[in-house]
């Protein structure tokens, strides 16, 4: 027989064993919900990382397109190439569209042109190489140099055109043909610039203060204060130069 003491003892037991059952079932769930999350934690990690590697690869991928494209663009401009690579595969569409805005280099043989009395140094469309090659040619061989001497007295600038022209085929037997449209584009240029002044004319006082001027802009209106001649009407109106003949040339262009 157990006593009734004892019997309580064994249902406390009982109590407390069961409490215990349901701590270690309890337990075994969170521990089941803490590795399901720890799982499910891991997986959108990797898919982060795979989707890292992705967009990473597209970036670079876009990077290189841009700056191939800029590197070409520069090098259309005679600008740095390698440079511009890494400007625009860095910038993007940015680098590319400040690229387009900017204007190309000149970076061709300096050839001393005079035209109209002046004399200005030009940057001409030939290749250096192509320029030294030229003068090698004049200086040695007798009908290359006769052609160049024809262009020449006519004007420095249709020896320009006459080489340029003949360098790009760099065949004797388009020497003469090269030489008589070197001659008839510089005519042509003299003959629009002689068409474009000939309605020139100034009309002033005797000190030059005050006039018109005609031109192939039309009529314009100009007045001498503070030193300076200012454009009042008409074409070019609102500029200022600081001497006649500069206002003059201005409307001669």
């Amino acid at each position: 027989m157990i006593s009734p003491k004892q019997a309580n003892r064994l249902a406390s037991v009982r109590v407390e064993s069961n409490r215990v059952s349901e701590i270690v079932k309890e337990t075994h769930s969170k521990l089941a919900i803490v590795l399901q999350t720890k799982e499910s934690l891991l997986r959108i990690l990797a898919n982060g990382r795979a989707l890292l590697g992705i967009l990473m690869f597209i970036f670079i991928v876009v990077g290189l397109v841009f700056g191939l494209v800029g590197s070409a663009m520069a090098n259309s401009k005679n600008k740095e190439p390698v440079l511009w690579f890494f400007i625009c595969a860095f910038t993007g569409l940015i680098g590319i569209i400040i690229l387009a805005v900017l204007k190309a280099e000149q970076t061709g043989p300096v050839v001393a042109i005079t035209q109209d009395g002046q004399t200005t140094n030009r940057v001409i469309s030939m290749k250096p190489e192509d320029w030294r090659k030229w003068q090698a040619l004049v200086d040695l061989d007798p009908e290359i140099a006769a052609a160049a001497s024809t262009a020449r007295d006519r004007s420095p600038e249709c020896e320009v055109i006459l080489a340029e022209k003949y360098m790009t085929l760099n065949d004797k037997n388009y020497l003469s043909a090269a030489l008589s449209k070197a001659l008839a584009e510089i005519d042509a240029k003299e003959a629009a610039y002689s068409a474009r002044n000939a309605s020139f004319k100034v009309e002033t006082d005797d000190n030059k203060t005050s006039g018109t001027i005609t031109s192939h802009f039309g009529v314009s209106k100009f007045l001498k204060s503070g030193g300076s001649y200012k454009i009042t009407e008409g074409a070019l109106s609102g500029y200022s130069y600081v001497t006649y003949d500069a206002m003059l040339k201005a409307f001669q262009v």
